[in-house]
């Protein structure tokens, strides 16, 4: 893996959530044709790794699923990233028949978005600061009351049509109509919530404001 990898995965938070792990290395087919070219061999990225990303961002396409299974190798053993590990006939982790161009742009800037989250500058909250924070969105956006509730239902309605069919990519987040994990956000937070929580509604009303 490149970069500094070291407890990263319960530094971002993902070790005390229901948002499953990456079970499979991923890699980008455009990244190992450039590293051959460029150094003669293969690397994983840690970025292709998070949960959150499924294109890559710097290639805006699909990644594809490695035969490195994780879960079936220990903690400390190296597997190197070759094209045994990486066939170029790998499976897509987004079927082509999927890859419409509005869910490629919006996989992208979630994926985009990951690696801001990574960067060592990222400005992190406290709970009490992602309260502040969401309601603060929520008003300037017309998604809260003049005394402060949340219009929930419009919320979970508006994030669920914007993001259509690119949610079933993350089926524990989507299987229940009114997005628990949503109203746990737009709410006093008490508890930490899973950085692809995050992202995604946070990708949403950066929408909104756009428009």
């Amino acid at each position: 893996l490149t970069g500094e990898v070291r407890d990263w995965y319960v530094m971002l938070g993902f070790a005390a959530f229901k948002v499953d792990r990456v079970t499979w290395l991923r890699f980008c087919h455009h990244c190992a044709d450039e590293m051959v070219i460029r150094y003669g061999e293969l690397y994983w990225h840690k970025l292709h790794q998070l949960p959150s990303v499924l294109v890559c961002p710097l290639h805006r396409s699909s990644l594809s699923h490695s035969k490195v299974d994780i879960r079936h190798v220990g903690r400390h053993d190296f597997i190197a990233a070759d094209r045994e590990t990486c066939p170029v006939n790998a499976e897509l982790l987004i079927p082509q028949a999927w890859q419409d161009e509005m869910t490629m742009a919006r996989l992208n800037a979630l994926a985009l978005a990951s690696v801001r989250l990574c960067e060592p500058d990222f400005q992190r909250k406290t709970l009490g600061g992602w309260t502040t924070y969401y309601r603060r969105r929520f008003e300037a956006l017309g998604l809260a009351s003049a005394s402060g509730r949340v219009k929930l239902n419009r919320l979970t309605v508006g994030l669920r049509s914007h993001y259509g069919n690119l949610l079933q990519w993350f089926p524990e987040l989507h299987q229940q109509a009114s997005l628990p994990w949503l109203g746990k956000l737009a709410r006093k937070q008490r508890t930490r919530s899973h950085p692809l929580q995050h992202l995604l509604l946070d990708g949403y009303l950066d929408f909104l404001a756009s428009r």
